[in-house]
């Protein structure tokens, strides 16, 4: 009798010391899309087609090299971004130079490189979910006998969570 109590014992309550378990939380935080904007223009100036060189235009809207002519005031390009608070993030360029083209012939072109910022994006980077402000600078590089007309082109700016 003792040997058929044992086995329904066993059957009905299953196996007593080999079995445990544990109740694992589970959670997941929503975060706010990370958000660039556009917000100035970078502009060199306009510079004499007699001139041959390199113009820096640094990210306090100070240009250097070749001369400004007439009142065009050079301007830094600016963007922002807005990223959730207490994350951490990554801005950079697509590539590390461009081509900027004359609108009235797209053949003739200056380069436009050497991109800074500031602040400077290769710093930690740490949302405060509020729009943070970027200045642009860069080099242009004017070839000797540089076709007159308005060049322009774009940089695209991306922005990622780490």
């Amino acid at each position: 009798m003792q040997k058929i109590t044992f086995i329904l014992l066993v059957l009905l309550t299953g196996t007593v010391f080999g079995q445990n378990s544990a109740d694992v939380t589970v959670g997941a935080d929503i975060v706010s899309p990370i958000v660039v904007t556009a917000t100035t223009p970078m502009n060199f100036g306009k510079v004499s087609n007699g001139a041959t060189g390199t113009h820096v235009l640094n990210t306090n809207d100070s240009a250097s090299g070749l001369v400004n002519l007439g009142n065009a005031t050079p301007t830094s390009g600016g963007f922002t971004v807005n990223a959730a608070d207490g994350y951490v993030y990554t801005v950079s360029f697509e590539t590390s130079s461009i081509l900027l083209k004359n609108s009235a012939d797209e053949t003739k072109t200056m380069t436009v490189d050497t991109f800074t910022t500031f602040p400077d994006i290769s710093e930690t980077l740490t949302g405060n979910a509020s729009d943070q402000e970027y200045k642009v600078g860069a080099t242009l590089h004017v070839t000797a006998g540089q076709a007159t007309g308005t060049y322009t082109g774009t940089i695209k700016v991306t922005a990622n969570y780490n």
